[in-house]
């Protein structure tokens, strides 16, 4: 994941990407699983995409809307998950 984000951003130094790697929180969020690099993901994308509000908003609400509803799958709130997915 952390390598799409960086190829969303269109970074092209190879230094970039071994920094990436030998970031020790890019390495724990890798490691336990964290919505942290999806959130960033939305960001990244937000931000390339910045000159078109309508994909900047959509961005933003798809990582909002997933960090949420994960929040209510991991604190076992299973019934407010369900209701909670549009139908």
């Amino acid at each position: 994941m952390a390598l799409v984000i960086a190829r969303v951003l269109r970074v092209r130094d190879w230094r970039v990407y071994g920094a990436i790697f030998l970031w020790a929180c890019t390495r724990q969020a890798i490691q336990s699983g964290n919505v942290t690099l999806l959130l960033t993901f939305g960001a990244a994308l937000a931000w390339r995409r910045r000159n078109r509000p309508w994909l900047v908003e959509c961005a933003v609400d798809a990582a909002v809307s997933l960090k949420l509803f994960l929040w209510l799958i991991v604190t076992r709130r299973f019934r407010a998950a369900i209701v909670a997915v549009p139908s």
